[in-house]
Formats: C-alpha cells, sequence, structure tokens
C-alpha cells in the first residue's frame, strides 16, 4: 500500500515466497523442510526487509526513523499515563474523574470506558502494546553514528536472519573465511549459505554478490 512520506509516494517492493524458494532456504539450513510458522516467520522478514530496502532507495532527507518511533513511543506513555490520571489518584480528584468518565460514556455511548470496563482495559493493553512495539522497533535500528546506513537494508536483515537461524538451529549464526580458497569464494558458513538462499528470489530488488554479502554479514555479525 502506498504511504506518503514528506509529500513523496512512497511504494514498498513486495515478493511472496514460493515453495521453490523454502525448499532451498531448508537445504541450507540442512533441514528437509520447514514448518508453517518458520515460512511464515521468514515471509514476515521478507516483507520488511523489502520495505527498508524500498526506503533506502529513496531520498528523504527530513525524515528520521529513529525520532519516528521515539515519538510513537512517547506518545503511547503519554496517553497511558493519562488514563491512569482518569481512573486512578487522589481522593480530592475522584469526583472530577467520575464526571470525566461519565461524559466519555455519554458521548460514545456503544463504548464502555469506566474503569475497568471491556474498552479501557483493550486500549490500555494496545497503547502498552504499541509503545513496546516502538521501544523494540528502536533497539532494532543500525547503531550507525553518521546517519543512514549505507546498506541500511541489510543492516536490518542480517540480526533478523541470525535470531531466526539461532532459533531453528540452537547455533550461534557466523561466518568463517578461507584464506586458501578463491577470493571470490573466500567466506564460508551455513548460515553464508542460508543467507544466500533467502536473497536469491529477491535479487531483482537487492543484487545477489555472494562475496560481498559475505562481507558486509560478517561484518554485521561482529559488531552484534
Amino acid at each position: 500500500m502506498a504511504k506518503i512520506y514528506e509529500g513523496l509516494v512512497f511504494k514498498p517492493s513486495a515478493y511472496k515466497f514460493a515453495s521453490a524458494d523454502f525448499e532451498s532456504m531448508a537445504k541450507a539450513l540442512n533441514r528437509d523442510f520447514l514448518a508453517k510458522q518458520d515460512k511464515e516467520t521468514l515471509q514476515r522478514i521478507c516483507n520488511d526487509f523489502l520495505l527498508v530496502l524500498s526506503y533506502s532507495t529513496v531520498e528523504l532527507p527530513t525524515v528520521d526513523i529513529r525520532d519516528k518511533l521515539d515519538l510513537m513511543r512517547s506518545a503511547s506513555k503519554q496517553m497511558l499515563e493519562t488514563l491512569h490520571s482518569l481512573y486512578i489518584g487522589n481522593e480530592r480528584e475522584r469526583a472530577a474523574r467520575e464526571v470525566a468518565a461519565h461524559l466519555l460514556n455519554a458521548a460514545d455511548p456503544n463504548r464502555d470506558w469506566e474503569m475497568g470496563g471491556p474498552d479501557s482495559d483493550a486500549l490500555t493493553e494496545m497503547l502498552a502494546c504499541f509503545g513496546s512495539a516502538a521501544a523494540s522497533a528502536i533497539s532494532n535500528l543500525p547503531k550507525d553514528i553518521g546517519g543512514r546506513p549505507k546498506d541500511l537494508a541489510i543492516e536490518f536483515l542480517t540480526p533478523a536472519l541470525a535470531n531466526f537461524f539461532q532459533t531453528t538451529t540452537t547455533k550461534n549464526a557466523s561466518i568463517t573465511t578461507d584464506s586458501t580458497a578463491p577470493s571470490n569464494n573466500e567466506f564460508k558458513g551455513v548460515f553464508l549459505n542460508f543467507v544466500v538462499a533467502f536473497l536469491e528470489p529477491l535479487s531483482a530488488h537487492y543484487p545477489l554478490e555472494t562475496r560481498k554479502i559475505g562481507s558486509k554479514v560478517r561484518r554485521i555479525l561482529k559488531r552484534k
């Protein structure tokens, strides 16, 4: 779905993994097949990867992802504090709180905004989850000092696939080097094979050069 950012139309790329794609990834992981939940997780990672890739290839100099996410986090926290003040406070404010809750219900008779009501509880839970998601998204952003990284997409993808790899195989994600191998084939490892298998179907969006991928991913892993 098209999004509008700073007056520009932003259309993320999209790709749906085929059965053959999942078979290649399973083979790279030395597995016979991938479970349904694994496939769903990898498809979500693919969607997020292409979203970040699309963002990183358009000129949006005034957009700062970290600031946007932090604003979402702080706004949800502020709204939670406001809801808390509506239901809980000192005795002197109790009458004002009760009147405010009554007026909310009167203004929207299809909802129950009383303390402990289903709508107030649902809103509280959603705001808490929204704030937590924003905080997690901030923590997953590449820690860069000089502005947007040159390859923001692979900066995002590497830890996402590393977490999946570690959960699935119970092994640490790593890439080794072979000094005796040709320069275009010096990077080795099951995790690299998995990353390449993941990226192969996406080559129309992200050109696949195994050596460059190996070098970038290995460098990112060493920073974690």
